[in-house]
């Protein structure tokens, strides 16, 4: 036991109502009530400590909903639908949840919440169950009356098949990587996981191991259509996933959580399409044929999303971009009233935008002249070009302030405007 040095410890006790999940031993459990989930927590609340702990928990109303998606069937899309209609949306964050709209849509197509909340039977037909994981029924089965006992099943990899049902000891079987004998087995106590190795790692080992020669490539991709609604997230785990499935020999981060060696251009916002986007790969081995690999990486891509080069990256300092787009305007702009305000502006030499921050819990507030960022802006119908400067390590400005605060369009009006990043290149400022 080893005491808490310096300021007094903090514990932080996060709970959640239990929701069972099909393909899992519990999926025949009945789900706790919302009055239960409540008595529980204001159990917590009430028992631990008020200094030393935090207790955080889930909100049961969505534990609810997402207890009656979990086991639920196909009548749930016409919930869904109900639910949309009535304005559901973003309702993974709390501050836009609102468990009345599901109940009233509920009740208006004849859904009972605590039907699927129940206990099932054995007996019964689940919705699921025309789905296979690998997993035989009466495996489920009997850990779940294992767990009634709390009798330990052990661990496949090390005690033997507990007959489960998933492994056919011909393409699926238990994989166990192994130290090295030659490694010394008192260092082994935490490891780290070398991807590069491809085998259990003793802490610093990776130190001992000469340098690993790193091919560096940057892969020029576009993002269209659809795929415009893609948050940069979101495209990280996709090109991961693509990466992977093209059989790429990827280099992987040390320590106990690695992670794919990419690194992305800068994040584009939501609603954006582009011509000009890029990531940068870490590879073990190089690429022979760099048109093979760009036909190997668009079948796994989306059709949205088109590879159009790799080439070999070469290490320069980060600098300011030019980068030029093109806006589509909706059919409800008034065109003479944007012609307008496009020469009022661009006639300027200041137009002064504020920005607001929230920096631990206080606002800043900072003027930026976004004037001095647009280098050419022309209208052609409904087309507008435009070049905007991407600083370097300074504040800079983006599409839609241009649409809202230079031309003056409403929000509506700017998320209707078909923005597409056209090309970029490196800038160098008149001076």
């Amino acid at each position: 036991k080893q005491e808490a040095q310096g300021r007094r410890a903090q514990i932080n006790v996060a709970i959640a109502s239990f929701v069972p999940k099909p393909h899992t031993p519990f999926q025949w459990c009945r789900q706790m009530t919302l009055e239960e989930s409540r008595e529980r927590i204001n159990h917590l609340k009430a028992k631990l400590p008020r200094k030393g702990f935090k207790l955080k928990w889930h909100d049961p109303y969505q534990s609810l909903l997402e207890g009656v998606f979990s086991r639920g069937d196909r009548r749930l899309s016409h919930l869904i639908e109900e639910a949309w209609k009535d304005g559901a949306r973003l309702d993974g964050w709390s501050e836009h949840f609102q468990i009345d709209r599901w109940q009233q849509a509920a009740e208006r197509i004849g859904i009972d919440f605590d039907w699927y909340l129940r206990e099932r039977s054995r007996e019964e037909v689940l919705p699921w169950d025309h789905l296979s994981c690998g997993l035989d029924r009466s495996f489920l089965e009997e850990e779940y009356d294992k767990s009634l006992a709390r009798t330990y099943t052990p661990d496949c990899r090390y005690h033997g098949c507990q007959k489960c049902g998933l492994c056919d000891f011909k393409t699926i079987r238990p994989v166990v990587n192994r130290v090295d004998e030659k490694e010394d087995a008192g260092d082994n106590v935490s490891k780290n996981v070398s991807k590069e190795q491809g085998r259990l790692q003793p802490p610093g080992a990776e130190k001992k191991q000469s340098p690993l020669t790193v091919f560096r490539y940057k892969v020029h991709y576009s993002r269209l259509e659809t795929a415009r609604f893609y948050g940069h997230l979101e495209v990280l785990q996709l090109v991961f996933r693509v990466l992977h499935r093209a059989g790429l020999p990827l280099l992987f981060s040390q320590g106990y959580n690695p992670s794919p060696r990419v690194s992305f251009s800068s994040a584009l916002p939501v609603g954006v399409e582009s011509h000009c986007e890029f990531f940068i790969m870490d590879l073990a081995k190089p690429i022979k044929q760099t048109d093979v690999v760009v036909a190997e990486l668009n079948q796994q891509f989306p059709d949205t999303f088109t590879v159009t080069a790799i080439t070999v990256k070469t290490k320069k300092a980060p600098t300011t971009q030019l980068v030029s787009y093109q806006f589509v305007l909706p059919e409800s702009v008034d065109l003479e009233k944007v012609s307008r305000r496009m020469e009022e502006f661009l006639a300027l030499e200041q137009f002064m935008v504020e920005r607001v921050k929230k920096k631990k819990k206080k606002i800043i507030k900072r003027e930026r002249n976004i004037r001095e960022l647009v280098r050419m802006m022309e209208l052609d119908g409904r087309q507008i070009e435009v070049d905007l400067i991407h600083p370097h390590n300074s504040a800079g400005t983006n599409p839609r302030e241009i649409l809202e605060k230079a031309l003056q369009l409403s929000g509506e009006e700017a998320v209707l405007t078909r923005i597409v990043k056209k090309y970029s290149r490196n800038w160098m400022s008149d001076s």
